[in-house]
């Protein structure tokens, strides 16, 4: 009688497991954030116009409700507040941290992807960004290098 439970069982047991697997696979995972592009000294003054852009490299859409951004500035990690467009990332999809929406859009009018409102206040210089999910994991950190150009040039 036990030999026919543990056949049971254990077939049930690989089941349950196997749908967790492909249940984690089909959803985007926050591992799958880049962040591609940095505007940490743009042209003329800084102050409200320094981004983030992030990067969504899943097959899925990713929800960052109640996510925080770091900037380097000590401690502090920043909420995300939805501008323009949504706080769920799509697939392969795109979206800009911004220190002020209003400012990004009179720098950059024709951008209609999502914008997403935090305090972005970043070091002309060598300096750390940091994205941390709803629970207060890091999920990504990258330390950026004034020797990689933009400084100060309008591009990032």
């Amino acid at each position: 009688m036990e030999e026919k439970t543990k056949t049971k069982i254990l077939p049930a047991a690989f089941m349950i497991v196997a749908f967790f697997v492909f249940a984690s696979q089909t959803r985007g995972v926050a591992s799958d954030i880049i962040f591609t592009e940095i505007m940490y000294s743009p042209d003329g003054v800084d102050d409200k116009h320094e981004w983030v852009e992030i990067y969504n490299d899943s097959d899925s859409e990713l929800n960052l409700d109640n996510w925080k951004f770091y900037d380097g500035d000590g401690e502090s990690k920043h909420g995300l507040n939805i501008f323009q467009g949504s706080i769920i990332v799509p697939s392969s999809g795109y979206a800009v941290l911004v220190d002020n929406p209003e400012f990004f859009l009179e720098d950059w009018p024709d951008f209609s992807g999502t914008i997403i409102d935090s305090v972005v206040k970043l070091k002309n210089d060598t300096d750390n960004i940091k994205l941390f999910d709803s629970e207060g994991t890091e999920i990504i950190s990258m330390t950026y290098q004034s020797n990689w150009g933009a400084d100060g040039d309008g591009n990032s």
